[in-house]
């Protein structure tokens, strides 16, 4: 399970710094917040391919993690061995199960979407290089087996040619777009099904508190369950209705970022305050990340259009 492996990283990580190990930490927390507004941001303004294929290639890693970590069950590593000190000053973030690593299977993933469909080398290594830091913080904190990584690598970089070979070879077909509104609603509903449904194992601490409560991990299933169809739906919306292309200047397009997520936030804050309250848990798990993605790769582009058919007259 390579707990002598994590157990000499854990001697080193105790010889450094701690500035050493908050910087890694910080590395680590990163790679999902990158796989999430990169490919917004590649579809806003650089290249809208890419940023399709490394979203879906995000959302499915997402759906991929989702249905191995709540079949496997696998706990933490310092549950299963006591001699495993995890870092603590970022402790509270890792929860639920192990088994794969969410970090690496979602840096991986969208990543990995971005360097496949990028003809710059220097893009591709630096995706690569980014994707085995966010894999070697995973162990170098404690959180996670070399099993752990290893596997989330494969989903994210499986995810990734999969994607990117279904766009290669489908995305001119005029019944695509469909085909991906049906997978949008489907597999999503299939998820939350199986697992609402599932039994967990039960297993508890020495104060009587479960050591990974299902009801969290269900959670977390309503809200990959909510990526997944919010950016698969997007999709279907734009290719059908909205027909989004990438102009501007440079300037205008560093204002179409800040304004694009500044809106996303806007949304999102108002959802917590007037939505949240008025749904249970796992409706607001599912809605706040479908209804944000939606906003995301739908209602920024349909504004940036308008905006721009009205100052520059554009059809």
């Amino acid at each position: 399970m390579g707990y002598d492996y994590l157990l000499i990283l854990q001697n080193f990580r105790q010889s450094l710094p701690d500035w050493v190990n908050l910087v890694i930490a910080g590395i680590s927390e990163s790679g999902p917040v990158l796989a999430i507004v990169l490919p917004l941001i590649l579809f806003w303004c650089v290249d809208k391919g890419a940023g399709i294929v490394s979203s879906f290639s995000f959302a499915t890693g997402c759906i991929f993690k989702q249905v191995i970590k709540n079949i496997a069950c696998i706990n933490r590593p310092w549950i299963i061995n006591s001699s495993i000190i995890p870092y603590e000053k970022t402790l509270p973030l890792a929860s639920g199960y192990s088994f794969p690593s969410g970090h690496t299977t979602a840096t991986t993933s969208s990543f990995m979407g971005i360097a496949l469909r990028s003809v710059n080398k220097v893009i591709y290594v630096l995706c690569l290089i980014y994707i085995l830091l966010v894999g070697y913080s995973r162990n170098h904190l404690g959180f996670h087996t070399p099993a752990d990584v290893y596997t989330g690598l494969f989903i994210g970089l499986f995810s990734a040619v999969i994607i990117n070979s279904l766009f290669i070879k489908y995305s001119g077909s005029s019944k695509f777009p469909v085909v991906i509104l049906i997978l949008g609603i489907l597999i999503p509903l299939l998820v939350i099904l199986i697992f609402e449904f599932k039994s967990y194992p039960l297993e508890y601490n020495q104060d009587g508190s479960l050591l990974v409560d299902p009801e969290l991990m269900k959670l977390d299933c309503y809200n990959d369950a909510g990526i997944f169809a919010g950016i698969f739906i997007s999709y279907f919306i734009d290719s059908k209705f909205i027909k989004y292309e990438i102009k501007g200047t440079v300037w205008q397009k560093i204002i179409r970022v800040f304004a694009g997520f500044l809106f996303i936030a806007i949304i999102y804050l108002m959802m917590n305050k007037f939505l949240a309250p008025a749904v249970g848990a796992k409706a607001w798990h599912f809605v706040r990340t479908f209804v944000c993605f939606l906003c995301g790769f739908c209602a920024v582009p349909f504004g940036v259009k308008k905006i721009r058919k009205i100052i520059y007259k554009e059809n």
